[in-house]
């Protein structure tokens, strides 16, 4: 940093007005008692489905799997959290719950995740929500918001500038559609596999 900007490690230079530190989101729950949930690199342990605690099954976590399709996917997670403190979700046993938690941290490590994304389920996020539904008895999220959310990560890599200024409208649970930038007539309309 100099007075005026930042030097790179390459040697250049960049006037700046503003420097914004970006430095992530630190899991602390300091309402909870000691010893009730073990926070390590940002990884909280003990949840089943970075949901439910495991000893204590009716103490949820449902804001902490890290999805993009946030809200729909958060919907998701506060129904499957309600329906497991109304008992109406059977969980396994403790000790399977333990088990398939330690094997899905093992295959997010394996993967090349650093465990601080412990709780970071884009790539697994549409496969969690069918497990989350299934063993819920809920229906899963439609099929087109995967395809949307697809193409919106794509368009923001393409045009990063103006993908902002894109607005879509879902016409079904497989289709939806580009809207122009003045909302009339879409451009394309997709329809997903």
């Amino acid at each position: 940093m100099t007075e005026k900007g930042v030097v790179f490690p390459d040697g250049n230079e960049l006037n700046v007005d503003a420097v914004i530190f970006c430095t992530g989101y630190r899991y602390t729950f300091p309402y909870l008692k000691d010893g009730l949930i073990n926070i390590t690199e940002n990884r909280i342990i003990p949840l089943y489905k970075h949901i439910v605690h495991m000893k204590y099954p009716n103490l949820v976590f449902p804001g902490v799997p890290q999805p993009y399709a946030y809200f729909p996917f958060l919907h998701q997670t506060a129904k499957f959290a309600v329906r497991v403190i109304d008992g109406r979700i059977k969980l396994p046993s403790e000790q399977e719950m333990v088990e398939e938690s330690a094997d899905d941290y093992k295959s997010r490590i394996q993967e090349g995740f650093k465990p601080k994304y412990a709780h970071f389920v884009l790539h697994h996020m549409w496969d969690l929500d069918k497990e989350l539904s299934k063993l819920g008895q809920f229906e899963d999220l439609p099929p087109v918001l995967e395809k949307l959310l697809e193409d919106i990560l794509d368009e923001r890599k393409m045009n990063i500038t103006h993908a902002h200024e894109l607005n879509y409208q879902i016409t079904g649970s497989n289709s939806y559609r580009i809207l122009n930038p003045d909302g009339s007539k879409s451009r394309k309309t997709y329809a997903t596999k």
